[in-house]
């Protein structure tokens, strides 16, 4: 009678066991939760954290439509994984959402973010003009920082120099930070 009594509770617990199991997978999914576009010069990535409610997702869906809360460019079923990119950012702008599946279907979707034609280059600076100290042998460059902002903000400035214009024959500087100068630096002789 104890061993039968033994194994009707362990009966009776697998059983309990697999009906949350199962409660769990019937669930649907959350929405996933912060969903950011980290973006480059031509492309972004995307990440986000899993939900916080619902049942446990077994892979995201990545909704991406022509204007907010449309999915008419595309809907890209992918794994369980928190991210992806770099994806190349086309010339107009996208709306991005992501959602949660599982096998009781597609969750609800997250925030959305824009990304595409505010990715790219940043515009040029403006007002470029150069202190010559002749006594020193020294020039400081001086320029206005384009006014833009979010992803096409300058992160660095390239100060090329050449002797014709458009020609950088005598090399480039890398100036990191969005700073307005460069200098004083020593003027090259017989310039």
């Amino acid at each position: 009678m104890k061993r039968f009594a033994r194994l009707a509770l362990l009966v009776m617990l697998l059983a309990m066991a697999w009906s949350v199991r199962a409660a769990a997978a019937t669930t649907l999914p959350g929405p996933p939760q912060s969903l950011v576009a980290s973006v480059s010069l031509s492309s972004f990535t995307l990440s986000w954290r899993p939900p916080t409610s619902g049942g446990a997702p077994t892979g995201y869906r990545i909704e991406v439509g022509a204007r907010s809360g449309a999915s008419d460019l595309g809907a890209f079923d992918i794994g369980l994984v928190t991210s992806v990119g770099p994806v190349g950012a086309p010339p107009f702008t996208l709306f991005v959402r992501v959602r949660a599946r599982n096998a009781a279907g597609v969750g609800a979707p997250s925030n959305e973010v824009q990304v595409g034609a505010q990715c790219g280059r940043p515009d040029p600076p403006t007002n470029l003009t150069a202190s010559v100290n002749a006594a020193a042998g020294q020039v400081t460059f001086h320029w206005k920082t384009p006014a833009t902002s979010g992803p096409k903000t300058p992160t660095s400035f390239r100060l090329a120099v050449g002797v014709t214009e458009g020609r950088y024959t005598l090399g480039s500087i890398e100036v990191p930070g969005n700073v307005t100068s460069y200098g004083p630096v020593a003027w090259p002789s017989g310039l």
